[in-house]
């Protein structure tokens, strides 16, 4: 995660559910984290749409926060990407407009899932940021991001569930749980250690499936998320990601 303090929030914006969505938990994020927020929107050569941007000057009127508006033109996955760099957190609807690469996963959201350098919110309608954090822990040093990602933005009172993956998975939970109680102190009531042997993307979704709808926490640079595993996850798991690099 970029740890500019001046870093901003950025949100992929168009006119799906999915990215009104995580405009507004862009917004909520901003006013936890104090960044700016600046709204992007990919605008077509031969269709402008209006609409993004009167979504986000009625969001910054009704929420009270400065929201930064810009139209771009060019390949939006590219333009989002080189974006997202530069960003503490960069928003998009999970099921943006653009080629659909997995169900429920439109092209865009696909692009800032699989760029390393970047942390990435993928959001999508009746999500909500008071749900449970679902963070996947391979052992990897790079999947601490991820539980540090979790244990900021989960609130007071929100499930954290930490899902160990690995054929080691069982005598990693005392050290896990360790680590996340130093994280959320006076929290240890909401933090739930699943100890899954595999990592393979359909087994690990049905098993994450099983627990409550909350948002997914992978850690980019770890081995569960390399060569395309998050997409696949992604694609079997209809949940809001966010994705740490």
């Amino acid at each position: 995660m970029n740890t500019d303090t001046n870093a901003p929030l950025i949100v992929a914006l168009d006119s799906s559910p999915d990215s009104i969505a995580a405009l507004e938990a862009t917004v909520l994020l901003a006013k936890m984290v104090r960044h700016p927020i600046i709204a992007l929107h990919a605008q077509p050569h031969d269709k402008p749409d209006p609409v993004p941007g009167r979504l986000a000057a009625d969001m910054a009127l009704t929420c009270d926060v400065a929201i930064d508006f810009r139209e771009i033109q060019g390949n939006p996955a590219t333009l989002f990407t080189s974006a997202a760099r530069s960003s503490l957190l960069t928003a998009a609807g999970r099921n943006s407009p653009g080629a659909s690469c997995c169900q429920h996963l439109g092209s865009i959201a696909v692009a800032l899932l699989e760029d390393p350098g970047s942390t990435v919110l993928l959001w999508k309608k009746d999500a909500s940021l008071d749900d449970s954090f679902l963070v996947i822990n391979d052992g990897s040093p790079p999947a601490v991001h991820a539980l540090q990602a979790a244990a900021l933005l989960a609130p007071p009172g929100t499930d954290l569930h930490i899902f160990v993956t690995g054929a080691a998975a069982a005598t990693k939970e005392e050290l896990l749980e360790q680590q996340a109680s130093s994280l959320m102190p006076g929290r240890t009531e909401k933090i739930n250690i699943h100890p899954v042997p595999w990592d393979d993307p359909m087994r690990l979704a049905q098993c994450i499936g099983m627990t409550e709808l909350g948002t997914l926490v992978i850690a980019k640079a770890s081995p569960v998320a390399q060569q395309g595993k998050s997409a696949e996850l992604a694609r079997y798991l209809d949940y809001p990601i966010l994705a740490v690099c």
